[in-house]
């Protein structure tokens, strides 16, 4: 059953109560106490100051975790994760994951995934992107497919995996350097390869 508890004030600042089905709200929202706008929504957990404010009814499974996480939405969002101050603060959409502050700031698109401080801050429209590491963006607004890995590392573009930002030097894919890697063509010089290796030749420097 539905369990309700309307009012528990520690120092005025602190409240905790459901509306909805199956919500679990502590907060403050709106200058004062009480509870976020998730009366139509179902089945989230929400922590923090103003998080989840604006869930739109028919919300389900979603976990905000931190000032203002999940709190600008302005459609249906679920099964999302957002834990951080600001994580996924202006989000609408499906099955996102964001960890860190500003993780996924202002996203609109399903299946991403941003951990860090400031990942995927802006991928917008995009889905099914990953970004690993603080500052890590996509190339550009509603890319898809993406994944990034390193510290203020920026993707290429859709169906593109780019590890490490301009500063790293060399690339191991294992310690000792032995492991082996498939794929089905190289480019060395080319982003189009058109054979199993393709070298395109630097004509000024031979």
């Amino acid at each position: 059953g539905l369990i309700t508890v309307e009012e528990i004030n520690i120092t005025g600042k602190i409240n905790v109560t459901s509306t909805g089905t199956s919500n679990v709200c502590m907060g403050y929202w709106d200058g004062s106490p009480g509870n976020p706008d998730v009366s139509g929504a179902n089945y989230n957990v929400i922590l923090g100051y103003q998080a989840g404010n604006s869930l739109a009814s028919g919300s389900i499974h979603n976990v905000a975790i931190g000032y203002k996480a999940l709190e600008n939405g302005n459609g249906t969002a679920d099964y999302n994760v957002a834990i951080g101050s600001s994580a996924g603060n202006a989000f609408d959409g499906i099955a996102g994951t964001f960890v860190g502050s500003s993780a996924g700031l202002v996203v609109t698109g399903i299946n991403n995934t941003c951990i860090g401080k400031g990942a995927g801050d802006a991928i917008q429209a995009g889905v099914e992107n990953t970004m690993l590491g603080a500052e890590t963006a996509i190339g550009s607004h509603g890319d898809d497919n993406c994944t990034v890995i390193g510290y203020h590392t920026q993707g290429q573009g859709d169906n593109t995996v780019v590890i490490g930002n301009c500063d790293i030097t060399k690339v191991y894919l294992s310690q000792d350097a032995s492991a082996e890697v498939y794929c089905g063509k190289v480019g060395i010089g080319t982003t189009n390869p058109s054979y199993k290796l393709h070298v395109e030749e630097d004509t000024t420097n031979p």
